[in-house]
């Protein structure tokens, strides 16, 4: 059977991770850092109190394709660290908005990526997880990045009953599997984890 999982950052504001546990969350994915110099201002606070609880974890990092891969694999390892047996890192792969206007991405794009994601293998010898959505990696060229299969992939999808999944994963070759974005209600058992709308995900277990 799947895991009911979520992932949430300062925008959530304060998590109440006591009913989280309740609610039947079996783990959770906590924003990070972002770019090469921002830590999310309640990454801590969802770090230690998820621990608290007992949900297994893993950082993500927003990654800012403005800025080199290498100092932003190097900003997350510095201000995060993982417990044995957490999720691992994962690099969040999405459009970047700026003042409303998204940025337009460097033709280096796929291999500062994969730059990041060898860094991260490198110093911890865990494989990194990739976040993405099916139309921006497929619209930016990264279903030809053959290198991305040895990475777990998460996906984002809202609308469909089964994720549509990009290459060079595959039809079935997600790992984890962001549902909703409307999690906080009583649809799926979590109201009240949050004052705010959160991510629902899946875990797919072998």
């Amino acid at each position: 059977m799947n895991k009911l999982g979520i992932d949430v950052s300062h925008w959530q504001t304060t998590m109440n991770w006591d009913r989280t546990k309740a609610a039947g969350v079996e783990f959770a994915f906590i924003k990070a850092t972002q770019g090469a110099d921002i830590l999310d201002a309640f990454y801590k606070l969802n770090w230690m109190e998820s621990k608290r609880v007992g949900i297994p974890r893993g950082p993500y990092h927003f990654y800012d394709y403005r800025v080199d891969p290498i100092r932003q694999a190097q900003w997350l390892l510095g201000n995060t660290q993982l417990d044995p047996g957490e999720l691992g890192y994962v690099v969040d792969v999405e459009k970047l908005k700026v003042n409303g206007a998204t940025i337009k991405v460097p033709p280096t794009y796929g291999n500062d990526i994969r730059r990041f994601c060898e860094f991260i293998e490198k110093e911890i010898d865990i494989p990194a997880i990739i976040y993405t959505g099916f139309y921006w990696w497929k619209d930016n060229g990264l279903d030809l990045a053959t290198w991305a299969r040895k990475y777990k992939l998460w996906i984002a999808n809202y609308n469909n009953v089964y994720p549509m999944v990009p290459l060079p994963w595959g039809p079935d070759g997600w790992t984890f599997w962001q549902f909703s974005n409307k999690g906080n209600g009583k649809t799926y058992g979590t109201d009240g984890i949050t004052s705010k709308q959160i991510d629902l995900d899946t875990w797919r277990q072998a």
